[in-house]
């Protein structure tokens, strides 16, 4: 299994990253929420993730001078040595080709409408050059 796993491993492109990133978790083990969320939540990856030590520093004092009674939350340093180059290609190829497709169709059914409206102009404008055809044959 172990063999299997390196194997697939080897398939896949990575790329060496060195950062740092941060989160800050309450003395009672929550997790500092993402904006839109819950101030605090339990699951880590609803977290807020800092990029900036500062940042995240500010946030802690923050908690603490506003809310003194739940303490001082702790900064946990995350390392990361390694990322996964994922290829986007198709999926943007795929988005593109729907989005001209679908150009494609909207104007299609834009020149269809303005045909439609110009039959229909044509039927009245004919319909009052024979309301005046008519009227003028009578009056001589």
């Amino acid at each position: 299994m172990d063999y299997l796993h390196r194997q697939l491993n080897s398939l896949k492109m990575y790329v060496a990253v060195d950062i740092k990133i941060y989160l800050i978790r309450s003395k009672t083990g929550a997790w500092l929420g993402a904006k839109g969320k819950d101030h605090w939540v339990t699951n880590v990856q609803e977290a807020r993730i800092y990029t900036k030590k500062a940042l995240a520093r500010g946030q802690i004092t923050w908690w603490a001078n506003n809310y003194p009674e739940y303490g001082i939350a702790d900064l946990i340093e995350l390392n990361v040595g390694e990322g996964e180059i994922l290829s986007e290609e198709q999926r943007v190829k795929d988005s593109i080709n729907k989005i001209q497709k679908e150009k494609a169709e909207q104007e299609e059914r834009n020149r269809n409408w303005r045909l439609e409206q110009a039959k229909e102009s044509l039927k009245r404008a004919q319909q009052v050059i024979d309301e005046f055809n008519s009227t003028n044959t009578v009056k001589q």
